[in-house]
């Protein structure tokens, strides 16, 4: 509840501290087998870009799109089934993909004041923003969430330094439960063999 947060800390919606671009629709009859990637909404996966379905646009194309141009840290979010098996099809766009042209039905997201850009990365992961996006999501075969969805969201925002520390808690909490999960599959792993040795 808003009015039981910390004195120093704000409450309002993701839309007044982020600038959100949604894709272009770039025609399909455009694609080329080499020149700039379209990021589209098959390539967002749960934390990660994947490109093992992947268009391209000619670079002299490209050249007259550079407003959807993606730079690395942009996080997207896939609009259309954006909940899959494995998680919210979010993702951050790593340095390798910097130029990556944003497609329609995705949309990029950034930080635009007092946002930390770990501290909206861990929000938009939470299930604060999930629970709500979700429950205003559209259609029933093909559930998709607009921009109003994800700008809609409400977000409590602690001051800049301690933004910072909570993501910075969060990244360690997770890097622990990384371990934890990578020496239990091990501990799998070696149980066949410990079986067969006794």
């Amino acid at each position: 509840q808003a009015d039981e947060l910390p004195p120093e800390w704000l409450h309002g919606n993701l839309a007044d501290v982020v600038d959100l671009l949604a894709g272009f629709a770039f025609k399909s009859a455009w694609y080329q087998k080499d020149g700039v990637r379209l990021l589209r909404g098959a390539n967002v996966a749960p934390g990660a870009l994947d490109w093992s379905d992947e268009v391209r646009l000619s670079e002299e194309q490209a050249a007259d799109y550079g407003d959807y141009r993606l730079i690395a840290g942009d996080i997207v979010v896939a609009m259309d089934r954006p909940m899959i098996a494995g998680g919210f099809k979010i993702a951050r766009v790593p340095k390798a993909d910097d130029g990556a042209l944003l497609v329609q039905r995705v949309s990029r997201i950034r930080p635009i004041r007092q946002l930390d850009p770990a501290y909206v990365w861990h929000f938009l992961n939470s299930q604060i923003f999930i629970v709500h996006a979700m429950s205003t999501a559209t259609g029933s075969d093909l559930p998709h969430i607009s921009a109003n969805d994800i700008l809609s969201a409400p977000i409590h925002l602690p001051p800049p330094v301690e933004q910072q520390e909570i993501a910075r808690r969060l990244a360690s909490a997770f890097s622990w439960l990384d371990k934890i999960a990578t020496e239990h599959a091990r501990a799998e792993h070696l149980l066949p063999k410990l079986d067969q040795a006794i």
